[in-house]
């Protein structure tokens, strides 16, 4: 199968477009923004809409810290719109809210978080903070499970997290991100929010995404990275997350898409 043919995209995703205009969007306190799925033709002429907005029914921003995301400093890695925390990493604004918001939904109802992908630690921080700033005793303590394939950007994660006091809220895990979702299958480990962002290529999220309902609660949500991004569609290049997500999620009702968040996109397992 050619993963990188437009022509085929292009159809599924008009085909689940289709869908998607004759489904309910209206989910009780929450916002779906479905009616930003991006068709292929859009991503490659940077026509999508993207722009961040709540999901949670959160009025303007959760906290001092998320509002204060919307004015942080930019060119991380000299790319001009990508945040910079002292973290490397690829992020931008719009991006991170949405990490911070959904972290932040997790801690309120009680659920760990799953990282595939932790880099040096940027999304980690952003997460973890989240669930700091809703730290509240009376109620269950959540983490995030994180795993990188690298050891020495999983050690970089760490010092990131001792440095700002954040360890007590992750535990890190180094390891094919396949093989660490077949062990937490195996030994029923269930979270309330999954951020994909390990290894961009077709086979590894295809094998992430088929694997994500049976390690997310339902009402759960999955985030996949540079969903969006134009590389998915340049015939050298390795990324080809939109295609792994259409040719898995797309093709499992238990998902309803949650809309375009920079290169984010957000689906959520129906609830049983």
């Amino acid at each position: 199968m050619d993963v990188k043919n437009r022509d085929r995209y292009e159809d599924i995703a008009l085909e689940y477009r289709k869908k998607l205009d004759q489904s309910d969007p209206s989910v009780r306190g929450m916002t779906s923004n479905q009616s930003r799925w991006p068709l292929p033709s859009e991503i490659i002429s940077g026509n999508t809409e993207s722009d961040y907005t709540y999901t949670m029914g959160f009025i303007d921003y959760i906290d001092q810290f998320h509002r204060d995301i919307t004015t942080c400093p930019l060119g991380r890695n000299n790319v001009p719109f990508q945040i910079d925390y002292g973290i490397n990493g690829f992020l931008q604004r719009d991006e991170a809210l949405k990490l911070y918001e959904m972290a932040y939904y997790a801690a309120f109802r009680g659920h760990n978080i799953l990282e595939l992908g932790t880099n040096e630690g940027l999304s980690s921080f952003l997460m973890a903070t989240a669930l700091k700033n809703h730290s509240n005793p009376e109620w269950r303590k959540v983490h995030i499970d994180t795993v990188d394939i690298s050891p020495e950007w999983s050690a970089s994660a760490q010092k990131t997290m001792r440095d700002r006091e954040l360890s007590d809220y992750v535990n890190f895990h180094v390891g094919d991100a396949t093989e660490f979702l077949d062990q937490r299958i195996a030994e029923g480990s269930q979270y309330g929010v999954a951020f994909i962002d390990h290894w961009h290529g077709y086979d590894t999220t295809f094998e992430a995404a088929s694997r994500l309902a049976d390690v997310l609660v339902p009402g759960g949500f999955a985030l996949f990275h540079d969903f969006s991004d134009p590389n998915n569609f340049v015939p050298d290049h390795p990324y080809a997350v939109y295609q792994g997500v259409c040719d898995t999620i797309l093709k499992d009702d238990r998902y309803q898409f949650f809309g375009l968040f920079g290169s984010i996109a957000l689906f959520r397992v129906r609830p049983h």
